[in-house]
């Protein structure tokens, strides 16, 4: 979690990336030439926030290891302590302000979004702070940052001379009167160079109007996120997540009910995945941006398992699709 303070130097180390070509569906004829010009084995320079909790850490444990992931840079309060060759850390202290670090955040394309808090017992208005107020400011960032780059011309000769396009849907707001959303609007833009993963919860109400704040918070957070102008935005919602053995931040508890999992897992397969499955389900999506925004834990499984399969076969094979 990041608080709302004055900010602090940033550190950071590790050579700067490079930026790769990519779409969404819907676009224009233009577009999608753009996007075909981009293949789904380009390597991956990914963003990851929330490295310090179980989830963040979990997503970023797999990235190193994938032979697609070229590049991640974590965003953290607090030093992770963590080194690798594909790995470089911004330590920030106020998320609500990344302009110190803009110009650090550039040449990705992908985000996995994994920062989040619990609502119990927290205050109504800072939760939607830290849930949709600081979510939105980074993605916003992000998506800015991180356009479409331009094609080269031979791209276009197929396509017909045509304005970008981006659909947009108007998003109920349950926000509190005194939190606004960041100023963005996708209505004119062209799909941006970055696939947005955002960490949600099963349970996550797309309507924002059911009886849970939390869940309210969250889908209002998912709808409005689809807004922004990113090749594609995946919304995960995981129930039970069984943790990676040794890494260290595991909650305490999964010790004592870890148990569970393989009885839940034949029963009721959609409310359980593996952290590991998680993990490789984001790097799925942002190689090959299929399947629809709304990830559930039934998808997180099939996503893996695409996944898996890709990294068993030969490397002359064909992608799993």
């Amino acid at each position: 979690m990041s608080n709302s303070q004055p900010s602090q130097p940033a550190h950071a180390s590790g050579a700067s990336p490079a930026m790769s070509a990519a779409s969404q569906p819907g676009a224009s004829p233009m577009t999608s030439a753009i996007a075909g010009h981009a293949a789904a084995n380009t390597p991956l320079r990914v963003i990851i926030t929330g490295t310090t909790g179980m989830v963040g850490e979990g997503v970023l444990h797999e990235c190193l290891q994938h032979p697609a992931v070229e590049a991640v840079l974590i965003l953290n309060r607090k030093p992770l302590g963590l080194t690798h060759p594909k790995l470089r850390e911004i330590v920030h202290t106020d998320f609500y302000n990344l302009g110190p670090i803009e110009s650090q955040l550039t040449g990705y394309n992908a985000c996995f979004f994994c920062l989040g808090v619990s609502s119990v017992g927290m205050p109504v208005e800072e939760y939607y702070k830290v849930t949709y107020t600081l979510t939105m400011h980074v993605a916003a960032t992000l998506s800015r940052l991180n356009p479409v780059p331009v094609a080269p011309a031979d791209s276009f000769a197929s396509a017909t001379p045509a304005a970008h396009s981006a659909s947009t849907s108007s998003a109920a707001s349950s926000a509190p009167a005194t939190s606004a959303a960041p100023a963005t609007s996708a209505a004119s833009a062209a799909p941006g160079n970055m696939v947005f993963a955002y960490v949600s919860g099963a349970g996550t109400d797309s309507t924002e109007k059911g009886r849970s704040r939390w869940a309210r918070v969250k889908g209002k957070t998912e709808n409005d996120l689809m807004l922004l102008p990113f090749r594609r935005v995946y919304a995960f919602r995981p129930g039970f997540i069984k943790p990676i053995k040794g890494l260290r931040n595991a909650h305490a508890f999964y010790k004592y009910i870890n148990w569970m999992f393989p009885l839940g897992r034949a029963l009721y397969p959609a409310g359980f995945a593996t952290l590991s499955e998680i993990g490789l389900a984001m790097i799925h999506l942002a190689l090959h941006c299929d399947g629809d925004a709304i990830v559930s834990g039934k998808d997180i499984i099939r996503y893996a398992a695409a996944e898996a399969a890709d990294l068993a076969a030969p490397a002359s094979g064909a992608a799993t699709p």
